[in-house]
């Protein structure tokens, strides 16, 4: 590097651009995040030629040992929030990859069922028609 003796003129400093604001570097970071968690999304969901429904047992909390289809729309709702707060307090523990697999096989119950038409309810009471 040559020291500079006299006086600087303008065109010895070359121009800079100013450096991105904070909020933009964070909007960036949380559009790559983003991006990276897309990306990953389709392998957590079953292929196309698995059934939509679970196969396995739930893994943890009360209804543990149950069969997915077997818990009723509320225990099923209750079981997945279970596992989002659990996930959500200590996601890297060492039980937490196994908890989101199982995750996904109960979400997979859960669509499932929301899928299917509820059987039709009528107010009359038996017998009324007779």
């Amino acid at each position: 590097m040559v020291a500079q003796t006299g006086p600087l003129e303008p065109g010895d400093i070359p121009e800079s651009k100013p450096a991105p604001s904070a909020e933009k570097n964070k909007a960036a970071v949380v559009a790559d995040l983003r991006e990276r968690i897309q990306t990953l999304a389709p392998a957590a969901q079953p292929p196309a030629s698995e059934p939509a429904t679970a196969t396995g047992v739930v893994a943890f909390g009360p209804y543990k040992g149950k069969k997915p289809s077997e818990l009723t729309n509320d225990e099923l709702s209750e079981t997945i929030d279970l596992a989002h707060e659990k996930l959500m307090e200590q996601p890297r523990a060492k039980w937490a990859k196994a908890m989101r697999s199982n995750l996904v096989e109960l979400e997979a119950e859960a669509g499932a069922r929301s899928k299917s038409p509820a059987p039709a309810r009528s107010d009359r009471e038996p017998g009324a028609d007779v």
